[in-house]
């Protein structure tokens, strides 16, 4: 891994993307707050992977704007409050889009596919009709964490293995996607980087409806 930048304005400048647009969901924007530094999640881990040191800040806002449309998704956003449920899945799969529009500009196609498997994954995991529905956080924590490391160091083998346990639905997913999730961290030297993130990611699912 190499050294990260402070990449604490990162919903500030999506929210500034987001104002400028001056779409649909200009008007469910928050205010910005201060507290707003705290709350990315995971920014620093993938703009200080080898394979995004190029332009850090530009994989960090789209991260955390697939982020933004996940939480409006599945929990409670942190810089968007459409008024009803319909409005939250149209600029939940708007953010999707943004972040993966913007990825596929870089020329990174192998990221792309990695965060298109990621929202895949999990819609799966909080489907109604999916066993683990009812709590779903543990899997799509470590599903998270896995494609994070992989969109910055790449992907591996133990991390393709794991997504195809959680694709067929095997009780113990969570465990071993977050397994080979920590072991690659550790190999690049991204551990303390990923805990970080999931101990934050767990913050803001633990508000979910």
């Amino acid at each position: 891994m190499t050294p990260a930048n402070e990449h604490g304005a990162v919903l500030h400048r999506l929210h500034a993307v987001l104002q400028a647009e001056d779409g649909l969901l200009a008007a469910s924007l928050r205010t910005p707050a201060p507290y707003w530094e705290r709350d990315t999640v995971f920014a620093e881990l993938v703009a200080a992977g080898t394979r995004t040191s190029r332009q850090p800040d530009e994989y960090a806002l789209l991260v955390e704007s697939i982020l933004e449309g996940y939480l409006l998704h599945y929990s409670n956003a942190r810089i968007l409050d459409p008024p009803d449920d319909d409005q939250r899945l149209l600029a939940g799969d708007f953010l999707y889009a943004f972040g993966l529009t913007r990825l596929a500009r870089l020329g990174d196609m192998e990221a792309v596919h990695e965060l298109a498997d990621l929202i895949s994954l999990c819609a799966q995991a909080h489907a109604p009709g999916d066993g683990r529905a009812a709590a779903p956080w543990a899997l799509t924590a470590s599903l998270w964490a896995l494609s994070m490391v992989a969109v910055a160091e790449g992907g591996w083998a133990g991390a393709r293995q794991a997504k195809r346990l959680a694709r067929e639905g095997g009780a113990d997913a969570a465990l071993e996607v977050h397994g080979a999730a920590c072991a690659r961290a550790e190999e690049v030297g991204a551990r303390p980087e990923l805990e970080r993130a999931l101990i934050a990611f767990g913050a803001h699912t633990a508000r979910a409806p």
